[in-house]
């Protein structure tokens, strides 16, 4: 190589490496809670002259949702301030609203310099409330006593416990992190929206095993495989934070709401989301194809889920449409209703489970009822293993359902076999069940009423009545002279 050529090189690498070193990048890492989401930011100062409007000096929103803004190489100081939509009347503010000197930099060797913004002259700290995020929150309040409902229930089936407990987890994050969406700053919401691209695409497939588990009594086979999309956008979230320089292409502006990697993830979520519904519908057909099945308030609950999620799916989608045409009018940029109908899975469950808390047990087998010795063979089965009169709402309907048979035909033959009506059949098994329980070592904490409500008695008079009826003393004289146990009332 000549001496000329490697001096030229040496003059333009020396002279690129100069430009870089003396830029500058403003990144912003915090904005104010009320900064609204369709205002451009603007830095303007004296290299400039003051300029608000310059659209060379707008800045743009990294992956991870911070805004920066490159300053090509000079000398000396500069002034300068940031302001929104190039507006003096939305230039920034202390933390109390009060006049900011101008912001010094002096130029020297590339950096980068993190910036805080604390308030905003037009808006003062003043947030517009948005009032569904109090449903949001109710729901996901009512989801926690939901997770504490189910845990109480004993003797439920292993495999519908779990996927019972993930399902209600995420959608519970869902429902919190749509709270904190709507009360934190723009930047921060960036963070919280890569997590909701996380939740979405478990969505589907959770939607999937959970009904698949409720109708099949066990987990489906290889279900960590339905997760593998939601692992790829875990690793996309992951490098979006970390603002990985390859994938910057994909913070790129479609409109005012989308980015087109905002919209790559919305679309591909789309797609795993409805292919995931598709497939649930065959357990759904399962309950309609199997003879066998004679647990319609099941089927009721898996039927609401189902009509419930693609509900929301269907909302989504239309959401999103509107979103990408623009049409402000009937867009819903936080997506707080598709939320709120997801929501109502929460109450449906908490019906379900509280008054029939026999769908997440394991089903007991059974057997063709041809006379009344197989049908008494059943019952008092049933009674012993399942103990479905710990359900203080059981009635003669429920009971036959899990017995497959007619309520008429149960309620003769515990007549004619037992000489007793079904609520003193009932009332029967719980008094056996409560001396049972008492004279456990794992419930000598409870007291007589709390033992009396676990085995299905819901009033503490109607309880010693029926104690008295069926042993001839009190409850507390009845423990004393058998057991020699004393406890309070």
């Amino acid at each position: 190589m000549s001496q000329r050529l490697r001096i030229f090189l040496f003059i333009i690498i020396s002279s690129i490496f100069n430009t870089v070193q003396g830029q500058v990048t403003f990144v912003i890492e915090s904005l104010p809670n009320t900064t609204p989401e369709e205002d451009s930011i603007f830095i303007c100062g004296s290299f400039n002259n003051w300029n608000t409007h310059d659209e060379h000096y707008l800045l743009h929103p990294q992956l991870n949702g911070n805004y920066s803004i490159t300053l090509p190489a000079d000398t000396g100081t500069i002034q300068f301030k940031f302001l929104r939509g190039g507006n003096w009347m939305k230039v920034e503010t202390s933390e109390r609203n009060e006049y900011l000197p101008n912001r010094v930099f002096t130029y020297g060797n590339g950096k980068t310099v993190y910036v805080k913004i604390s308030n905003w002259q037009d808006l003062g700290g003043v947030k517009h409330f948005n009032y569904l995020i109090l449903f949001l929150f109710a729901a996901a309040f009512y989801g926690l006593a939901l997770l504490f409902l189910v845990y109480r229930i004993q003797k439920c089936n292993r495999s519908k416990f779990i996927t019972f407990l993930i399902s209600n987890i995420i959608l519970l994050i869902a429902l919190l992190g749509s709270v904190m969406y709507n009360i934190t700053s723009l930047i921060w919401q960036s963070h919280i929206a890569m997590l909701g691209y996380v939740l979405f695409f478990t969505w589907g497939p959770t939607l999937f095993i959970y009904i698949g588990t409720l109708r099949l009594h066990k987990l489906p086979k290889k279900i960590f495989i339905h997760y593998s999309p939601t692992l790829f956008i875990a690793l996309f979230a992951i490098l979006r934070y970390i603002n990985f320089k390859p994938l910057m292409f994909l913070s790129k502006e479609i409109n005012l709401h989308l980015t087109l990697g905002s919209t790559i993830v919305l679309l591909l979520g789309i797609g795993v989301n409805i292919y995931y519904h598709i497939r649930t519908i065959k357990y759904l057909q399962l309950g309609q194809r199997a003879n066998d099945d004679k647990r319609p308030i099941e089927v009721q609950l898996i039927n609401i889920i189902f009509i419930t999620s693609i509900s929301a799916l269907l909302l989504l989608c239309l959401n999103i449409l509107f979103l990408t045409a623009e049409l402000s009018w009937v867009v819903q940029v936080k997506f707080e209703i598709v939320l709120i109908i997801l929501s109502f899975i929460i109450f449906a469950e908490f019906f379900y489970y509280w008054k029939f808390p026999e769908i997440l047990r394991d089903r007991l087998v059974q057997h063709p009822i041809n006379d009344a010795s197989n049908l008494i063979t059943q019952l008092t089965e049933l009674m012993q293993v399942s103990k479905p009169f710990k359900n203080p709402e059981l009635n003669i309907a429920e009971l036959s359902d899990l017995l497959n048979t007619k309520p008429h035909i149960l309620s003769k033959m515990i007549n004619e076999h037992y000489n007793k009506n079904f609520r003193d059949f009932i009332n029967e098994y719980r008094v056996k069940e409560f001396i049972a329980m008492s004279i456990s070592e794992e419930y000598k904490n409870y007291t007589f009423l709390a033992l009396a409500h676990e085995v299905g008695f819901n009033s503490k008079s109607t309880f010693n009545l029926v104690f008295k009826k069926n042993t001839g003393l009190s409850p507390r004289d009845y423990m004393k002279q058998k057991f020699n146990i004393i406890k309070d009332k």
